[in-house]
């Protein structure tokens, strides 16, 4: 029962393991695409790098950081959006600076939001700083840009970037009209489709079994892994080949070999298993003829010893002692009859001179 609980708790962390990964993965090509947005922001940077480059091995069984990498990127889209928001707000109040200053609760603010603003304060700090950039001055404050309405193209791509999914991306590119975002899309495609083959793969190692590597083979899409894979299953039926043929020696019989032979998708000892089920018949053949020449003998008979004489078996050891106690047991001959000195028949008078049916002998 230990053993089954250490296994399922083994389980867990593997499965673990993989979902960090995959999470860790998905952060990084998010971090690419908006490296431009977040890295105003030293604290927010520091974080999110911290994020991405870490091991996962060391995160599993702390509950904060994987709760961290959970909600960073389930608010990811949301995020974007404030610190891009943010920027455009902190490039109003720098010019509202240059023409009549900030006060020093304001400028405090907007150091902070520089260098020690964490991810989890973006949404506050966005509220904080606009709601300072609404204040009257007591001089005419410039408003602040409103923001151009998005296109129809840049629309569908906010679209299918928030998704973030096959689907979204490939559906932008097959609509009609201009595409802007066509290498941004075909670049996240190929960025999921790596994180779900890696996903994939490392499912097939956990399994660790022929079926699992073979499953990975035939899955559709871009498979990075399949030399792996070939060699995985290489090396799975190397050690089964090894393990029926171990086997079929420790028994040493004729339906072990005949077991392996079934068995085995490699066959590497064919040659010799054929060689010991030969010798193993052999063996029995002869353990046969002993035995049946034991009973004949104990029994010292005309009937018993004609029974070996004509009993199976290609080979017999004893059959010239058979053939010598037939001839000394069997009656003389009638002069109807004749005997074949060799195998010991009787044959009908009229055989005398012919040979012997059975072994080529001329009868006397």
């Amino acid at each position: 029962m230990e053993n089954y609980i250490s296994y399922l708790d083994a389980l867990r962390t593997a499965c673990k393991l993989v979902d960090l990964n995959e999470q860790q993965c998905y952060l990084r090509a998010r971090l690419d695409k908006d490296n431009g947005i977040f890295s105003p922001f030293k604290e927010v940077k520091r974080q999110l790098q911290f994020l991405e480059s870490g091991n996962c091995a060391d995160w599993v069984y702390d509950n904060k950081i994987t709760e961290l990498l959970s909600n960073v990127l389930d608010a990811w889209d949301d995020q974007i959006v404030r610190l891009d928001r943010m920027i455009r707000v902190l490039s109003d109040l720098d010019k509202l600076q240059r023409k009549q200053g900030l006060g020093e609760d304001l400028r405090d603010k907007i150091h902070f939001i520089y260098q020690r603003m964490s991810w989890g304060d973006v949404e506050k700090s966005l509220s904080d700083i606009e709601t300072n950039l609404k204040k009257p001055t007591g001089k005419t404050q410039e408003r602040p840009a409103e923001p151009s309405m998005p296109t129809e193209d840049e629309d569908a791509w906010r679209k299918a970037d928030s998704l973030g999914t096959l689907e979204a991306y490939d559906s932008y590119l097959k609509r009609a009209g201009l595409k802007n975002f066509e290498k941004d899309a075909r670049n996240a495609i190929a960025r999921i489709a790596d994180i779900l083959d890696s996903a994939a793969w490392q499912a097939a190692v956990s399994a660790n079994s022929i079926s699992s590597y073979s499953d990975y083979k035939q899955r559709a899409g871009h498979k990075k892994f399949l030399t792996d894979a070939d060699k995985a299953i290489s090396k799975l039926l190397e050690a089964a080949e090894e393990f029926l043929w171990k086997t079929a020696c420790d028994k040493d019989t004729i339906e072990s070999y005949n077991d392996y032979k079934s068995n085995s998708s490699i066959k590497k000892y064919l040659v010799e298993a054929d060689s010991a089920i030969s010798k193993l018949t052999a063996s029995a053949d002869q353990d046969l003829d002993d035995k049946n020449w034991s009973e004949a003998y104990c029994t010292n008979t005309l009937a018993a010893y004609e029974s070996y004489r004509d009993g199976p078996g290609e080979k017999k050891k004893y059959l010239k002692k058979a053939i010598a106690a037939i001839n000394s047991l069997a009656p003389p001959p009638t002069r109807d009859t004749v005997i074949c000195g060799k195998c010991g028949k009787s044959y009908p008078l009229h055989f005398q001179g012919r040979r012997c049916p059975v072994d080529g002998t001329v009868i006397i």
